[in-house]
This record gives structure tokens, C-alpha cells and sequence, in this order.
């Protein structure tokens, strides 16, 4: 069995591999085995960046990081790909854009 690469995929085929990968973390996690869980997870989250506009992540903005209380400041883009730091640390990461959210401060009175 060949696996098409996720930039090839139409949109319906990365939704569809999105929920087959969060069907097969589930089970992975229900099954104890962790490092299976975290390669459906990043699969899951590379699918989603695909299905995302480039430009709703921007360099010099701080995003949250899904599954972690991490803040994330954007140096730069890299196809699907942010690079920069996460607060607290020196190291340059990287991470998928699916995987960043953005942070909302506003307040509802």
C-alpha cells in the first residue's frame, strides 16, 4: 500500500485523513501505545495545516501551541511550517501551522 503525500491530497482527502488519523490516535491511546498516539497526532496536525491559508499565521505574533499551555512566537514561515520559540526557552523550534492558535485577549462584558 503506497500513502499518497499529504500536499498532494484534494481538501476532501485531507479531511478524510484527518479523521482516520484522529480515529487511529484514539485507539492508540485507549491501547497504551503513546508513540503510535503522537504519530497520528502529527500526522493529524500537518493534514490541517494544508487545509489552512498561510496567512492567518504571522511572523512576530505569539500563537498558543494545541495539546500544550506553550506560547509560540512566530520568526518566520517555511511552507507549512512556523519557526521561532517558545517562550522561556532559546532553542528554535517548529512547528505545523495547524498545530498554532491563535490567542484571544478580548474581553465579553
Amino acid at each position: 500500500m503506497t500513502t499518497q503525500l499529504l500536499s498532494q491530497m484534494s481538501k476532501m482527502q485531507l479531511e478524510a485523513e484527518m479523521a482516520r488519523c484522529q480515529e487511529q490516535a484514539k485507539l492508540a491511546l485507549e491501547q497504551g501505545v503513546i508513540n503510535e498516539y503522537q504519530v497520528y497526532e502529527q500526522r493529524y496536525f500537518l493534514a490541517k495545516s494544508y487545509l489552512m491559508d498561510r496567512q492567518t499565521i504571522e511572523p512576530h505574533v505569539t500563537y498558543g501551541i494545541e495539546t500544550t499551555t506553550d506560547l509560540f512566537t512566530v520568526e518566520y514561515l517555511d511552507g507549512i511550517m512556523a519557526y521561532g520559540k517558545v517562550l522561556g526557552t532559546k532553542e528554535k523550534r517548529a512547528f505545523p501551522i495547524g498545530k498554532l492558535v491563535p490567542l484571544d485577549f478580548s474581553r465579553d462584558s
